[in-house]
């Protein structure tokens, strides 16, 4: 089971990535951690492991976030997902 980000989410974020100069919205920031952190307790409740895939770019950001709002959780690129490994979405992060 795996969560992943809104597209439109994304994005936003990709940008934000790319134009190092440019800072998140402190309202989009809180916003993000506070989506992550219940959608790790309901995966967390379920006896579920909290993994949240992302494009590759976005990891290292994401991480920081996901270690404050849901530590203990695991963000992963898409990209390092082996091929033989199952992935069902469970919930999408917004």
């Amino acid at each position: 089971p795996a969560l992943t980000l809104n597209s439109a989410l994304e994005q936003v974020l990709q940008e934000a990535v790319q134009n190092q100069s440019q800072a998140l919205e402190p309202g989009l920031a809180e916003r993000l951690q506070k989506s992550i952190a219940k959608h790790a307790e309901r995966q967390t409740a379920l006896g579920k492991p909290v993994v949240l895939l992302v494009a590759g770019p976005l990891r290292q950001l994401i991480s920081r976030f996901v270690r404050q709002a849901a530590p203990g959780s695991h963000v992963l690129a898409y990209h390092e997902v082996p091929d033989s490994v199952q992935v069902r979405i469970v919930a999408t992060v917004d």
